[in-house]
């Protein structure tokens, strides 16, 4: 019908929403793109529209990202890239952190890394940009979880070798990575467990609700 040739629109089963804001903006972009759309056009876009401005060195930063840890091939796919070596239980082989994670790499992490300091030297022209802000904590917690997983590697292979002094150094530097992360992520709300906590309590009605629904977001 005629209606039908001219509907268009999309929908999502949320998850995760509030925390990858380029894919769920690609998502609902989609339907009305034309055809001639290519990925680093439409990024380039994205990025300037997000940050205000277009500054090279962020542009550099999310196409490096977007060949690489938001592209995962199709033998690959799992559900969502690596979780955290930060959040699995202490191991000599930390292979998952959850049951359903996939750890095998289908990118150089050393990549996300260098896309982080990338986005880092954009900091001078894109100061004031709270989107900027937000990203910028991000993409760098995301490397700093990479970094772990190389140190963590190191923190292996000297059990494996039986270097006691190296996997001191390593495991030093591990918990330190972990620190930091913490350190960054607190400076901005969206990522602080007070903030999710807090969100968690303000559903309750009496204080016994808010105790459970505090004790269920912690859990």
């Amino acid at each position: 019908s005629r209606f039908n040739a001219t509907m268009r629109g999309v929908g999502m089963t949320m998850e995760g929403s509030e925390n990858n804001p380029v894919m769920y903006e690609l998502l609902c972009d989609l339907p009305w793109l034309p055809d001639t759309t290519t990925k680093d056009g439409w990024l380039a876009d994205y990025v300037t529209a997000r940050y205000g401005k277009s500054v090279p060195a962020a542009q550099q930063a999310w196409t490096l990202l977007s060949n690489t840890i938001y592209n995962c091939p199709p033998q690959s796919t799992q559900q969502g890239t690596h979780e955290s070596i930060f959040c699995a239980r202490p191991s000599a082989n930390a292979y998952q952190v959850s049951s359903w994670s996939e750890m095998k790499d289908y990118y150089n992490p050393t990549d996300v890394i260098r896309a982080a300091g990338l986005l880092l030297d954009a900091a001078p022209q894109l100061q004031g940009s709270d989107n900027y802000a937000y990203d910028l904590v991000d993409v760098m917690r995301q490397a700093v979880a990479e970094k772990g997983r190389l140190v963590y590697a190191v923190m292996r292979d000297a059990i494996k070798a039986d270097e006691p002094a190296l996997f001191d150094a390593a495991a030093k530097r591990f918990l330190s990575l972990i620190l930091l992360q913490d350190e960054l992520l607190a400076t901005r709300p969206e990522f602080r467990v007070g903030t999710w906590i807090a969100r968690a309590r303000k559903l309750g009605v009496t204080p016994e609700e808010k105790d459970h629904y505090e004790w269920n977001a912690r859990t």
